[in-house]
């Protein structure tokens, strides 16, 4: 009898998307998102988690950078909206110029 896992990934399983917010002085994973799908939402919980864990008192004053690419979560209306305006007082998101990975 052959494992299943010797015949290489299956197919049929589709893909887990993964998000991860890492603190970049600590180099340590702080909030997470995996899934089937990764939309704006789902980018939500996982800065969600990282800013409830880093900040059990919250961010206001901390003066946080959040730095993302330039995907489409990350670029989205409802992302930049939500973590600015109100979810997030004091997390600034920051993108990667153009072109860089």
């Amino acid at each position: 009898m052959v494992d299943r896992y010797d015949q290489g990934p299956d197919q049929s399983c589709g893909w887990i998307y993964v998000v991860l917010v890492l603190d970049w002085y600590t180099k340590t994973i702080v909030g997470y998102y995996a899934g089937p799908q990764a939309k704006t939402q789902h980018w939500l919980m996982a800065l969600n988690m990282a800013v409830n864990r880093r900040f059990p008192n919250g961010s206001r004053g901390q003066d946080v950078k959040l730095m993302s690419d330039n995907g489409c979560q990350p670029t989205s209306s409802g992302f930049r909206g939500l973590q600015r305006l109100r979810d997030y007082p004091g997390v600034h998101q920051l993108q990667q110029p153009q072109g860089q990975p």
